[in-house]
C-alpha cells in the first residue's frame, strides 16, 4: 500500500526572507526561520518541505490518515481518537475500494509530535484492523 504523506496543495508560496511574492526587494535576514534539521525519512522529508511554506512555530491543522477495513471500523477509529482530541470524519473512495478515517488535530508540526500522533492513531486503530496510512497539511501560511 502506497503511503500517503503530506500535501501541500492550496499554500501560496511567500518568500519570509524578502516578505514578497516572487520579487527580491528586501532582505532581511531576522525574518529567516532557523535551520530545521529532521530525520532522513518520510516524515523529515515532509517537514522540510512544509517548513519552506509554514511558520513551524505556530500550530498548524493536520491530518492524519488511518486505513481501515470497513466503514464500521472506520467509526471505531473516529470515536476512540474523538475521545483523544482529535475531529474526525469516515470516507470511502470509490477509486481505491478503501475506507480512511481522517483524524485532525491543530498542533505544533514537531517531528517528535507527528511521530507521536501516528503511532498513538496506530496503537488505538489496530484492534479495528486499522494501521495508520500518513498525514498532510495545508500548513499555517493563511
Amino acid at each position: 500500500m502506497a503511503r500517503r504523506v503530506a500535501s501541500l496543495g492550496g499554500i501560496v508560496v511567500r518568500d519570509v526572507r524578502t516578505r514578497s511574492i516572487g520579487t527580491s526587494f528586501h532582505n532581511d535576514s531576522s525574518l529567516v526561520a532557523p535551520r530545521m534539521n529532521f530525520p532522513d525519512d518520510a516524515d523529515g522529508n515532509a517537514l522540510r518541505r512544509i517548513a519552506e511554506h509554514s511558520d513551524l512555530s505556530n500550530p498548524m491543522t493536520i491530518d492524519f490518515m488511518i486505513d481501515v477495513p470497513s466503514e464500521r471500523a472506520g467509526h471505531d477509529v473516529a470515536r476512540c481518537a474523538s475521545a483523544r482530541g482529535y475531529s474526525t470524519r469516515v470516507e470511502y473512495d470509490e477509486e481505491s475500494e478503501r475506507w480512511t478515517c481522517y483524524c485532525t488535530k491543530s498542533m505544533l508540526a514537531t517531528y517528535d509530535a507527528i511521530v507521536a500522533a501516528q503511532t498513538e492513531l496506530g496503537i488505538l486503530s489496530d484492534e479495528f484492523g486499522g494501521c495508520s496510512d500518513g498525514w498532510g497539511t495545508f500548513g499555517n501560511s493563511g
